[in-house]
């Protein structure tokens, strides 16, 4: 996979072209056989502004199975100034415009593979995505809901509260923070054969994982797990109960957590990590920062 997107990056980037229509097509295509995500997505659809979609320039419809590229958004994203520019080099400029397109269509490609998991996987990643109210998951809580007894009505309350969350809560969703740590450590592993030749880019794509995970574990000032604080949110803490690593009790949730699971796939799914655990993460992040 690595070799083929690799490949099509240099055969763009060189020639001074940005990420168009051909470049999504082929790159979806490679990421979908590899991950075997043929059956979650059937089709990328070009369309105009979406309102409901934030700043992305990308979107997952599940319903649809489509990865939809709003066109508008790309054309403006890849013509304008970010932040990050500031960080690389002239001569990596369009190898960075491009992997940063890259990295944003692997981040909805991953919602797509979310669905797959769910449907696919028993583990405490798909537990938790089943709770969460997107995607695979809303078939599942309606079903869920109907099988209590509870009518349709109430189910669309809860639903359209699921929603609402989703937008308020947005940096400490589980699964927004998982899509993006994977979307940047897959773009590291892609481009890891070439760092030398790239250090700028490799060591800012370092940056952007740790920022990923960093996200969400502070509320005014104050230590939180970001995905209890979400699904609490969403007033999923009964469900919250069935997990042997949770408990009302912080610290007990916290000790519980750190003997089921190591520091890494805590942080990964937003479960609590301690002081010093939140501490090593923040000092790793700005050593990283320190070498762009």
């Amino acid at each position: 996979m690595d070799v083929k997107i690799l490949n099509l990056l240099f055969e763009y980037s060189n020639s001074g072209r940005l990420v168009d229509g051909r470049f999504i097509e082929n790159f979806v295509s490679i990421i979908l056989d590899k991950e075997k995500l043929n059956n979650y997505v059937k089709d990328i659809a070009f369309e105009p502004f979406n309102s409901q979609e934030k700043n992305s320039i990308a979107g997952y419809n599940y319903a649809r199975k489509k990865i939809v590229i709003f066109y508008e958004r790309l054309d403006s994203y890849i013509n304008g100034k970010r932040v990050n520019d500031a960080y690389i080099p002239e001569k990596e400029k369009i190898f960075y415009k491009n992997i940063e397109i890259c990295q944003m269509l692997l981040h909805e490609l991953e919602h797509a593979n979310q669905s797959k998991i769910i449907d696919q996987d028993n583990t405490l990643e798909s537990d938790i995505l089943k709770l969460i109210g997107v995607g695979k998951s809303r078939e599942i809580i309606e079903t869920r809901l109907k099988n209590s007894g509870i009518s349709n009505n109430i189910i669309n309350i809860i639903l359209d509260n699921k929603d609402k969350v989703y937008y308020k809560y947005y940096d400490f969703a589980p699964h927004e923070r998982l899509a993006e740590i994977k979307s940047h450590e897959s773009i590291v592993e892609i481009i890891s054969p070439i760092k030398n030749f790239i250090p700028c880019i490799y060591n800012l794509e370092n940056v952007l994982i740790l920022k990923s995970k960093m996200k969400g574990y502070t509320l005014n000032k104050e230590l939180i797990s970001p995905t209890i604080y979400y699904l609490k949110n969403q007033g999923e803490e009964n469900n919250l109960n069935k997990f042997l690593w949770y408990d009302k009790d912080e610290h007990k949730c916290l000790l519980l957590s750190k003997k089921l699971y190591k520091k890494e796939r805590r942080i990964k799914l937003g479960l609590p990590i301690d002081r010093f655990e939140h501490f090593n993460l923040n000092c790793n992040l700005e050593k990283a920062v320190r070498r762009l």
